[in-house]
């Protein structure tokens, strides 16, 4: 029934506030559903299931992505490329590659650089950098028109 996972051992991965606080919820409404159901209940111990507790088929969920996807106006990507996006949009709000590669569970460094994809908006803000290093003599170095 359920695959065993790529990596030798659990791992802790911090997340937002913000979501802790819908995980509760979701949990308290699953606790519910649980109740509510009594012995339909399949209790495997997963965070998304099935309103019986059942694993979620994975051409259900695909097709829900793709629901989401298509009423949010963004082209069809899989849910692998949404890792994609999270890598991105982490780098641009400055978190560090090797940060980054742990959210990703990555054992290699290199497998979280194909992940990230520059973006218009950093590469912009790196020509800005590099103008101003152009633009600005750095401290101790003196300007050649200087005598």
């Amino acid at each position: 029934m359920f695959r065993q996972i790529k990596e030798k051992g659990r791992k802790t991965i911090p997340i937002p506030p913000e979501l802790v606080v819908g995980l509760r919820e979701h949990r308290d409404a699953q606790y519910l559903q649980k109740i509510t159901v009594g012995d339909e209940w399949q209790d495997n111990d997963l965070v998304f299931c099935q309103w019986n507790g059942k694993p979620v088929d994975p051409r259900s969920d695909w097709q829900a992505w793709a629901d989401i996807l298509k009423a949010a106006g963004i082209a069809h990507v899989g849910v692998h490329g949404a890792r994609h996006s999270a890598a991105t949009l982490a780098l641009e709000y400055g978190i560090p590659l090797a940060v980054v590669q742990e959210m990703l569970g990555h054992s290699d460094i290199r497998v979280t650089q194909a992940y990230s994809h520059v973006s218009s908006a950093l590469a912009k803000d790196a020509a800005k950098r590099m103008g101003r290093v152009l633009r600005e003599p750095a401290e101790g170095v003196r300007d050649a028109t200087e005598n």
